[in-house]
């Protein structure tokens, strides 16, 4: 099933929040408001595309590498700044950070701050949805790094022998932590894990978004209607340090400049204005809202915090 053009400008709307919410959460994180690294997807908007082929009713799990994938699910931005800086008004109340959040009020079912964890709570949950009967799909996000862990194998064993519609969306970034992916995985193609367990892999390119939301589709399509889990690879590239502490020290310059040349946003600005979806303008016009809504929202994150630090009472909350 192919894209339309009302998905694809949808699918570039979150894009595009996605990638201008990130460059304000390195202000954030400057400001001194966030404690702990931040675990930033510049370069992976595209896995949104995967994100909003998902019906409604379908649950979503992902990594600690996050923010992409919540967003895609419209978790709102709003609570996701907040929950930055631990206030109750939070996704989760302030207590999960940026890496553990949920939000069940848009099927976001979890990130898990341990990069495999996720594997094994997505096969539950799938098994649950099959007990009861019902048709949701489960899609669960993770990294290449993540893919060469027992965890994983696991959950890929289980959702076999239960037979669970179970989408295994690994986003094969050339990097797991400093290392590059071909250092801890022997094989070329992630995808081909499903050889040993008999079943569909499908490899995609990760920065093609409209190539993402069709390999989704067929994943989608294939896991309810055989009762099958389904591994996709999207290959893909990280743009933003590991963490947002990270120096990028161990990869070229050169090499960051030739991935910048294959954005995922401009190949899908060039897709929309190729076919007669938008035009340049208006594209930009998009942007340019986005861009000041999201740096509003941080003013006001910096401003709030910088209140709170200001009002704070050491003897405040303390027995007396």
């Amino acid at each position: 099933m192919s894209i339309d053009n009302q998905a694809a400008v949808q699918i570039f709307y979150r894009m595009m929040r996605a990638r201008l919410f990130e460059q304000e959460v390195y202000r954030i994180k400057e400001a001194g408001i966030a404690s702990g690294p931040l675990f930033l997807s510049i370069g992976q908007e595209a896995t949104i595309a995967a994100v909003m082929a998902l019906n409604p009713q379908d649950i979503v799990l992902a990594s600690h590498r996050n923010f992409h994938v919540m967003i895609g699910a419209e978790v709102g931005i709003e609570k996701i700044f907040k929950e930055l800086i631990g206030d109750p008004d939070g996704v989760c109340g302030g207590k999960g950070g940026c890496f553990s959040s949920a939000d069940n009020s848009v099927n976001f079912y979890g990130s898990s701050a341990l990069p495999q964890n996720q594997f094994g709570k997505a096969v539950g949950i799938a098994l649950s949805i099959k007990l009861q009967s019902k048709s949701n799909n489960v899609a669960c996000f993770a990294g290449d790094g993540a893919s060469a862990d027992g965890a994983f194998f696991e959950a890929l064993n289980a959702a076999c022998l239960n037979k669970l519609p179970l989408v295994f969306f690994i986003e094969n970034n050339c990097y797991a932590g400093s290392n590059k992916t071909s250092e801890i995985i022997n094989i070329k193609d992630i995808a081909n894990r499903s050889f040993s367990f008999d079943i569909p892999g499908i490899i995609t390119d990760g920065n093609d978004a409209v190539a993402v939301y069709e390999a989704m589709q067929q994943a989608l399509d294939y896991a309810k209607s055989n009762s099958s889990p389904v591994i996709v690879e999207s290959k893909t590239y990280r743009l933003s340090g590991y963490t947002t502490d990270d120096n990028n020290s161990y990869r070229d310059d050169s090499e960051i400049k030739d991935w910048l040349e294959y954005d995922s946003i401009d190949i899908l600005s060039r897709y929309l204005v190729q076919n007669g979806i938008g035009i340049a303008d208006d594209l930009m016009v998009m942007r340019e809202k986005i861009e000041s809504e999201m740096r509003m929202q941080a003013d006001q994150i910096i401003a709030y915090s910088s209140r709170k630090r200001n009002n704070f009472n050491f003897m405040d909350g303390v027995v007396r």
